[in-house]
């Protein structure tokens, strides 16, 4: 174990260990698997998504667990795509589409964290595009198969910690996070990866009734570290606007 001054190191046996070095603009993660037969390994991108979930998931699971109840939740939402960002440039323009998520988890008062699996469909807008093309000539032809079925879906697996503020009233606002992974599939070939995603959000619980609580919320999401079929960087972000139902046991 070492002293936790300016970063956090954690040495586990058989000895993988996670470094975090806090800057006021980024969070640099460096992840590595040691063992006396090996020299150190980078872990790929995938397994470090996992291991920072897993990481989360546990740091924020702290309170004892008998203390806790579990529940289950599920949201719609309505999801404001952000361009996304190729290489060195931006592509834009996307339409305002819908999401769907699951959670299960643990609500230990005022900590509540949970597992939750997402989806999230974004279509292109194609009336930009028939627009962009007859002021810059541009040759991409809105009908063709390049574009037939060309879309943005998320599929999110993250780990979320919720700190509910506590009071008197039948209404209870909330702060939240979540780390984890995010697949981005373009529907026609461009982009089909998997990567590192982060949200944060904040919102309101409604009390219905003892066991069931309104969730009115906002989330931000960013993917990071994904590629094209070329290789090439892509990241992309969105928020949403969400209404669910929580159901405690």
């Amino acid at each position: 174990m070492y002293p936790l001054c300016g970063m956090v190191q954690i040495d586990l046996k058989p000895c993988i260990y996670v470094r975090a070095f806090l800057f006021s603009q980024q969070v640099t993660f460096d992840l590595y698997s040691y063992n006396k037969a090996e020299t150190i390994k980078p872990i790929s991108t995938m397994k470090k998504s996992i291991l920072l979930a897993a990481l989360f998931a546990g740091l924020s699971a702290t309170p004892a667990m008998a203390e806790g109840k579990p529940y289950v939740s599920g949201s719609v939402a309505l999801t404001i795509p952000g361009d996304v960002e190729y290489s060195n440039a931006d592509l834009s323009k996307f339409k305002t589409g819908e999401a769907l998520s699951l959670a299960l988890g643990y609500n230990f008062k005022p900590v509540r964290t949970e597992i939750a699996v997402g989806y999230q469909l974004n279509a292109f807008d194609k009336e930009y595009l028939a627009a962009y093309n007859e002021t810059n000539d541009y040759a991409w032809d809105i009908n063709g198969n390049n574009l037939k079925n060309f879309n943005l879906k998320a599929l999110t697996a993250l780990a979320n910690c919720y700190y509910d503020i506590q009071s008197k009233s039948d209404v209870m606002p909330y702060v939240m996070g979540g780390m984890g992974i995010a697949n981005l599939d373009s529907g026609d070939g461009w982009v089909n990866d998997t990567g590192f995603a982060w949200q944060l959000g904040a919102g309101v619980g409604i009390k219905a009734s003892e066991k069931v609580t309104v969730d009115i919320g906002y989330r931000y999401l960013k993917t990071n570290g994904l590629k094209d079929v070329d290789g090439e960087k892509v990241n992309w972000h969105s928020q949403s606007v969400l209404a669910g139902i929580r159901y405690d046991f």
